[in-house]
């Protein structure tokens, strides 16, 4: 049975359900509100013209579960970010949470990310092609990615799991109006 109780700082404005629903009870009646958000869902709540944006696993689970141990974290239980029943929902450390996430084979690394344009076979060619005289412009150009995305690469912040050490990579950079080393009409990508 699906039960409302009001949320905390917001009584008599909003308030959220064991299901994961928010409702405002203020404006012109009761009213579910509904959530946005990609990755987490999450609401505007909105009190005397001042919005805040507020998590609904954290509404739900500040409201109906018991944080004992004061843990930072709010976990899904079934990896689904989007399923913000209270029975689907615990509170945890960020080691717990971490923990959980890779026993549960939930993290999205490298590739398996929807919004990804590299792959591993990709990364792993980048090495030969600044063999071959490549500058960061020229495999951002290449690979159809920004530049930041091969900077990432080369500073350590993305794809270290491959074996190799890109930080130890010294990719040029371009020089204005001089044209680069590396030929672009040669290379074929799979």
């Amino acid at each position: 049975m699906e039960v409302f109780k009001q949320i905390k700082n917001y009584e008599g404005y909003y308030e959220v359900s064991n299901y994961g629903r928010v409702r405002s009870t203020s404006y012109k009646g009761t009213k579910i509100l509904k959530p946005q958000g990609l990755r987490y869902l999450h609401v505007i709540l909105c009190v005397n013209q001042k919005k805040e944006i507020k998590l609904v696993h954290r509404l739900v689970a500040e409201t109906f579960l018991l944080n004992k141990d004061n843990k930072a974290q709010v976990n899904h239980k079934d990896g689904n970010k989007h399923n913000n029943h209270v029975s689907n929902l615990e509170w945890c450390t960020s080691e717990e949470n971490n923990l959980h996430a890779y026993n549960n084979n939930l993290l999205n690394r490298y590739e398996n990310r929807p919004q990804a344009k590299l792959t591993k076979e990709k990364v792993l060619e980048i090495p030969k092609y600044i063999k071959q005289g490549a500058t960061t412009d020229d495999l951002a150009k290449l690979f159809n990615v920004s530049r930041r995305c091969i900077d990432n690469i080369f500073g350590g912040k993305n794809w270290t799991g491959l074996g190799i050490d890109f930080t130890k990579l010294k990719p040029s950079r371009k020089i204005k109006n001089k044209p680069s080393k590396f030929n672009l009409g040669n290379t074929v990508l799979n």
